[in-house]
């Protein structure tokens, strides 16, 4: 599976990402903003959209220019949604998905705070015990 974010879903490395994954099998959910994206032309040589590669479209309801403040004095929109949004719907799916384990039964590995008295403990021993599987490690 690959979650693909790309608020006009326009451009045309994010739609060659999507083609590839889509190419090696794998699921592909896209984080965009439907609005946005069917409201601009596609970059892309091939005329597509990332939105319309996608399994599972997540809509981040962000506006075409994903801008939402109105300065005075300013011609231009400022301040992105499309950050935050991203931001929260990955932390909501990371949420779910640790649900759904938990309730086949399955206690996923995670990671706690390391502000909490204990928690450096912890997450060194999950390091240890998955160093294998990081790549970074």
């Amino acid at each position: 599976m690959l979650i693909l974010i790309s608020t006009s879903g326009r451009n045309p490395v994010p739609i060659e990402v999507a083609v590839e994954a889509k190419a090696r099998g794998l699921t592909l959910i896209v984080i965009t903003s439907l609005e946005y994206s069917r409201g601009v032309s596609s970059r892309d040589p091939s005329g597509r959209k990332a939105y319309e590669l996608a399994d599972l479209v997540l809509d981040n309801y962000s506006p075409k220019g994903d801008a939402v403040l109105a300065l005075e004095g300013l011609s231009q929109k400022t301040g992105s949604t499309s950050g935050v949004v991203a931001s929260v719907i990955m932390h909501a799916i990371v949420s779910q998905v640790v649900e759904n384990l938990v309730a086949r039964g399955f206690a996923p590995p995670i990671y706690m705070s390391g502000n909490l008295d204990g928690g450096a403990e912890h997450n060194a021993r999950m390091l240890a015990a998955y160093k294998d599987h990081i790549f970074y490690m």
